[in-house]
């Protein structure tokens, strides 16, 4: 007898239905039970009941390995499509369950391995910013230190996993655990990097915290003691520790004034150092000022140097500023224009002493016109200046007490020396 052509069985030879029936692999999903039940009747080697729970684990169709020739196959399939061996039901259901394992163990892995590179973009969206995000470093450490332990405990759980495997040979459980201890390894590493750089800006700011109200207090003690010199060099390490405190550099300005020496016999080259650094210290301190009451201080020992100084510009720039604060109050505006109006003053006055007639009683002058140019020049400059703020001090307030009797003495000694 010769066979023309062989078609695939349809229908299920148990409950002869064909809707839960697979023609490729001869297995209905209605009869399973039976087929198992029927497959364990069957003479093996090493009969073992097959569990409920694997005969559905069976059900799921998962790729095993062929006990025979070892490559991949369908636990539903009744043959090896490799070496053509029966697949029996007792042995694949344990298989399926090996494989189930196995992928739930190696999904764990896969999250282990995506919270370390988490991890690292965590790290580098940090360092993306620098030096920006530098103060905000012992946060991002907390942050990597969170993330580092949620990968530990994936890569725990993973390792746990691959260890409860009975088939110890298999190489893909030694792979996976080597992948564990590297998602660890790798998340440990971007956790070290930044705990060290929180721990290099917490050491510097827990370094310079006490290093300057330290030498700032103690400078403040000097200060009022008296003692500007120990003073100045306290008050230049706390300002070097946070150079951005106004205080203290308004303070080092005043400890290095304080010593300048009001003398004619003081050394005039230590007096000009001192004037210098002094006026440097309070123009910086004028940048970093927010405040109205700090800038106004401020403009008040920079006009204070630039009078002992004799530099008439510089102090006049310095007065109209303070002048112009805005929201200034009007005592504050008045006291610029009267300093401006006085040490004006104080230049004509000194011109016409110079030309004080000697031995004459009572009180003579040399008239102006017969000066010399360069002092009639100066005099009737400074007089018109010191006229200027003295006016604009008495536009504010027209009886001021301090700007009209000096606008009254400026004029009647120009009259003196007939200077007009």
């Amino acid at each position: 007898m010769k066979i023309k052509a062989v078609s695939l069985q349809d229908r299920c030879d148990v409950c002869r239905q064909s809707d839960m029936f697979d023609p490729e692999t001869g297995f209905c999903s209605r009869c399973q039970n039976i087929a198992l039940v029927k497959a364990a009747a069957e003479p093996a080697a090493v009969s073992v009941p097959i569990p409920d729970f694997l005969a559905r684990r069976l059900g799921l169709n998962t790729a095993i390995r062929c006990a025979s020739c070892g490559e991949f196959i369908m636990s539903r399939s009744a043959n090896c499509r490799h070496c053509g061996s029966r697949v029996a039901f007792e042995d694949a259901a344990p298989a399926a369950q090996y494989e189930r394992r196995l992928s739930g163990a190696f999904d764990w892995l896969n999250q282990s391995k995506a919270a370390a590179n988490l991890c690292w973009e965590f790290l580098r969206i940090h360092l993306w910013g620098f030096p920006l995000t530098i103060l905000i470093t012992p946060l991002s450490a907390v942050g990597s230190l969170i993330l580092f332990l949620r990968t530990l405990w994936l890569s725990m759980v993973s390792l746990i996993k691959f260890g409860l495997m009975d088939k110890k040979a298999d190489p893909r459980i030694s792979e996976g655990r080597r992948g564990a201890l590297l998602s660890t390894v790798k998340s440990a590493g971007a956790l070290t990097v930044s705990a060290s750089i929180a721990s290099a800006v917490i050491y510097s700011g827990l370094l310079s915290f006490p290093l300057f109200w330290d030498n700032y207090s103690k400078a403040r003690n000097y200060y009022d003691a008296g003692r500007y010199k120990e003073a100045e060099k306290l008050f230049e390490t706390a300002v070097n520790a946070h150079p951005e405190n106004v205080d203290a550099r308004i303070y080092l300005g005043r400890s290095i004034w304080n010593q300048y020496v009001h003398d004619a016999n003081a050394d005039e080259a230590e007096n000009e150092d001192i004037a210098i650094r002094a006026a440097a210290e309070f123009r910086t301190a004028l940048q970093s000022a927010q405040d109205l009451k700090r800038k106004d201080d401020i403009y008040n020992s920079l006009g204070d140097i630039y009078n002992t100084v004799n530099a008439r510009y510089e102090l006049e720039d310095c007065m109209l500023a303070r002048a112009a604060l805005p929201n200034q109050t009007p005592v504050n505006r008045i006291d610029s224009y009267i300093k401006l109006g006085v040490a004006y003053s104080t230049d004509v006055t000194s011109l016409i002493d110079k030309h004080l007639i000697k031995g004459v009683y009572p009180k003579a002058w040399v008239q102006a016109a017969k000066w010399k140019s360069d002092d009639l020049e100066k005099a009737k400059s400074s007089a018109l200046k010191a006229e200027i703020y003295l006016n604009r001090a008495l536009e504010i307030a027209p009886k001021h007490e301090v700007a009209l009797p000096l606008l009254e003495q400026l004029q009647n000694d120009l009259l003196k020396v007939g200077i007009k």
